[in-house]
């Protein structure tokens, strides 16, 4: 009782019978990657990148996780490469000097993007906007100490970048055809 008055049992307001639910078809696997990113910014299954790969090789764009693989050279030697991926941060920090930092993964891989203030100027818009980027630049890593290796970490000094959903011809991830 409660103040003085039984207590009814309340009625299961959950639908104990499947014959009201309704039949709905299962999600194709690029949808499900599309909601999965825009609700938890992962996914369990596969990563964008993935479902395009196939278009990224005939454009010449390099896997993150190949980028170990590539030589490291200081300065006007260094090896110009193509990489494409998904944006995770940018970074404006205000002590250095005007360059922006993007880093951004594929399906193998993460990478920093160092954008130098002449190429934050011509390519803001796009560096500053897109989810995606197609980035042309050149590679950096930790040069060799003498005769001993420093490590295998990268990074890319921009000189283009472009919206990689243009250059693929269709967005990323699959548009949900119940709206934004």
């Amino acid at each position: 009782t409660s103040a003085g008055k039984p207590v009814r049992p309340q009625q299961n307001l959950l639908v104990s019978s499947q014959r009201n639910l309704p039949q709905l078809a299962p999600l194709d696997s690029a949808l499900q990657l599309s909601w999965d990113f825009s609700t938890q910014s992962v996914s369990a299954t596969a990563h964008p990148m993935s479902q395009h790969r196939q278009r990224l090789d005939e454009l010449g764009v390099i896997p993150l996780g190949r980028l170990k693989e590539l030589p490291a050279k200081p300065g006007s030697a260094a090896v110009r490469v193509t990489v494409a991926g998904w944006v995770l941060v940018r970074q404006r920090p205000p002590t250095a000097k005007g360059m922006v930092f993007v880093l951004m993964e594929d399906e193998t891989a993460r990478v920093q993007v160092a954008a130098p203030p002449p190429q934050v100027e011509r390519w803001s818009k796009t560096l500053l906007r897109c989810q995606s980027l197609l980035v042309v630049g050149r590679l950096e890593g930790p040069q060799p100490l003498g005769d001993r290796p420093l490590g295998n970490h990268r990074s890319i000094m921009l000189e283009e970048v472009y919206d990689l959903e243009e250059h693929l011809g269709r967005p990323l991830l699959a548009r949900d055809p119940l709206g934004p």
